[in-house]
């Protein structure tokens, strides 16, 4: 499968601005932006930490390991959505809205795509 078809159901989202699936350590495996100004590689880096850090704060806390992480502000949303750490490839997704996107959508899709890409990627 070509990578770049793992990403289609993500980036039909109305708001989409941009996607990438990650391994857990943060580094890239397949990427889109719709805005070209947005460095995906970074931003995901970037937000990888914070969820590699909610997953220890949601065990630290006694439960499992966070599944998702919602970030929102004035001018959008970052999601991020983990596989599942025992997954047979534990891998990371992160998307972008702008602020009017559909963030439920973008759920279910990122949902969808999550199997497509461990069983690409195991």
């Amino acid at each position: 499968m070509a990578l770049e078809i793992l990403l289609d159901d993500i980036k039909a989202v109305n708001g989409y601005v941009a996607c990438g699936i990650m391994t857990f350590t943060g580094d890239m495996l397949v990427h889109h932006c719709a805005d070209q100004a947005v460095d995906i590689e970074f931003v995901g880096a970037l937000f990888n930490d914070i969820f590699r850090s909610a997953h220890k704060a949601s065990k630290d806390v006694g439960l499992q390991a966070a599944s998702d992480v919602l970030i929102k502000s004035a001018d959008g949303t970052i999601l991020m959505h983990c596989s599942g750490v025992d997954a047979p490839a534990h891998l990371h997704f992160v998307s972008i809205l702008r602020a009017d996107g559909n963030r439920v959508l973008m759920e279910r899709a990122m949902d969808r795509t999550v199997p497509k890409a461990v069983a690409e990627f195991s």
